[in-house]
This record gives structure tokens, sequence and C-alpha cells, in this order.
């Protein structure tokens, strides 16, 4: 994400930096966050403009990647090896 216009340290609301408003906003957009802080996150980037900006910008790319990354699957015979290590299948 790039801060650029704002201060690492500065604040948006008591208590809520920069850099913890986007760990946030990154485990919001990850879908890493109960189902309570979910909600109570989408509430604050509904109520602050800058929130959603931030918001919009980490979907945006995370669309981004997932649509441009290179998706490259593993070749059979690594996953037949690895499966024989962990005893799926006999030789």
């Amino acid at each position: 994400m790039n801060n650029s216009n704002l201060n690492q340290s500065q604040s948006f609301s008591e208590g809520t930096t920069v850099d913890n408003i986007h760990a946030r906003i990154c485990m919001l957009v990850d879908d890493e966050l109960p189902p309570i802080d979910r909600k109570i996150l989408l509430e604050e980037i509904n109520a602050n403009p800058e929130y959603k900006r931030l918001y919009e910008q980490e979907r945006k790319f995370k669309t981004f990647i997932k649509n441009h990354a290179p998706k490259k699957k593993a070749p059979a015979s690594l996953i037949n090896s690895l499966k024989k290590q962990i005893g799926q299948i006999k030789e």
C-alpha cells in the first residue's frame, strides 16, 4: 500500500495508526477477520472516506494479483513423490 500522503504514525482516530488500519484492512481483504471484527471494521470503513480509499486500494490490488499472477501447477511426479512419503499411495 502506498501511504505517501500519510505519516506512518499519523492517527486516523484515537488509537488507530496508519499501520494498524492497514493491517486490519489487509486482514479483511484476505478474509482473515472473525465475523464480529469484520462487521466492526466494515462499519468504520463506511464511516471514514480515508479508510474506504485504503480498503478499495487493497481490494483492487488483491484482484489484480489474483488475475495476473501466473498459476503454476506442481508436476505430477512431485505430487506422487510427496504422497509416497506420507504413505497415501504405494509404489
